[in-house]
């Protein structure tokens, strides 16, 4: 299992948490997704058998968000 740290410039509200939640669960793979919304991080465990971190990243940069 893998597990990485996505920091979002424009995290901002609670209907970006569950914008990026469904965007990252649609993801077979992904055991667990946690935003901390002050901090502007999503901590992600996954299996990088199913799923890779770039292809996560680049669906969460296609729904508007920022990654930093």
């Amino acid at each position: 299992l893998m597990k990485a740290l996505v920091r979002i410039y424009n995290l901002t509200t609670h209907d970006d948490i569950i914008n990026i939640r469904n965007v990252v669960s649609n993801y077979e793979g992904i055991l667990a997704c946690e935003i901390n919304l002050n901090k502007k991080e999503v901590n992600i465990v996954y299996d990088s058998l199913s799923v890779s971190i770039d292809e996560i990243i680049t669906s969460i940069e296609n729904v508007g968000y920022m990654v930093i």
